[in-house]
């Protein structure tokens, strides 16, 4: 698998499999997440389905650039701007990752893709299916939410531990597996050592910890997007655990109140991650959903 390139400001990093030929489909990773995150067998599936599966490290993840030299606001500070409007300085914005995908298509000379996109990414969806209709061919949101105050909030357990410095005797690889595990599906459990096997391929490839607060600001600092989603009209997928600690259902509800042609599919026992145990029933929604998109004319 050859990694690529593509010649934007954040120099994003990506991986395309399957024949140039298929349906594009293009998968938009959530917070701190790398191109090889999203499970294989997810991918595998996409590509056994005949799809161009397309992957990408958004900025300030895993290959592509790093904005070191930008400051990031502490957590506080974000608090207060969420809650109370205080006023501050964001090293950039949902809206621009949004642009390094649109900087993506253009990179392939591909006027449009189906987007699927997972919690931070399934905002950057959000911001593409609504600001670009054209280039969104149909769009699948998992485990994600709109952006209003008070949805799709995780637990105060997980919302701590994401934030907190290592504790002292475990390794931050050790610590990545405890955080996931809080937030993964309860009724289709993963082994310690699964989880740790896959951190520490991400860990092995890139780590970049300060990079994984500056996405965190661009999602915290992010609006309300319930006007964007009003102005989606291509074919849309909401798939969201009923048992997300991360991103509480709720989140998932809010999206599709705002974009009613939507549907909206919810899993019990489904956290904050994609249990192999429902990938028949993932890869059969999606398709489905893109099948939609396919015959979907965006000009009416």
């Amino acid at each position: 698998m050859k990694i690529q390139y593509c010649t934007n400001d954040a120099r994003t990093a990506f991986l395309d499999q399957g024949s140039k030929s298929a349906p594009p489909l293009v998968l938009v990773g959530g917070l701190n997440q790398q191109l090889i995150t999203w499970p294989e067998y997810f991918v595998d599936g996409l590509l056994n389905l005949g799809y161009r599966v397309i992957r990408l490290d958004n900025r300030d993840s895993g290959f592509s650039r790093s904005y070191d030299e930008l400051k990031c606001p502490s957590f506080s500070r974000l608090t207060l701007f969420r809650w109370f409007g205080v006023p501050v300085d964001i090293p950039y914005s949902l809206e621009v990752m949004a642009w390094d995908v649109i900087n993506l298509l253009d990179h392939l000379s591909l006027p449009s893709a189906h987007i699927i996109g997972i919690s931070m990414g399934g905002m950057i969806g959000q911001i593409l299916a609504g600001k670009y209709p054209s280039r969104v061919s149909s769009f699948t949101c998992i485990n994600s939410s709109s952006g209003k105050l008070g949805k799709g909030l995780p637990s105060l357990a997980v919302s701590k531990a994401m934030i907190e410095p290592t504790p002292a005797g475990m390794t931050p690889i050790d610590n990545s597996v405890r955080v996931r595990q809080m937030f993964g599906s309860p009724e289709y459990p993963e082994t310690d050592d699964y989880v740790r096997e896959q951190v520490k391929k991400e860990h092995d490839r890139a780590r970049n910890i300060k990079g994984y607060f500056r996405q965190m600001a661009a999602a915290r600092s992010a609006p309300n997007r319930k006007n964007m989603l009003k102005k989606i009209v291509a074919p849309t997928l909401i798939i969201h655990g009923e048992d997300d600690q991360l991103v509480n259902v709720n989140g998932g509800k809010e999206i599709k109140k705002h974009i009613r042609h939507a549907k909206f599919v919810t899993f019990k026992g489904m956290g904050h991650n994609m249990p192999i145990e429902l990938l028949k029933k993932f890869l059969t929604l999606i398709s489905q959903n893109i099948a939609e998109g396919e015959n979907f004319d965006r000009t009416t």
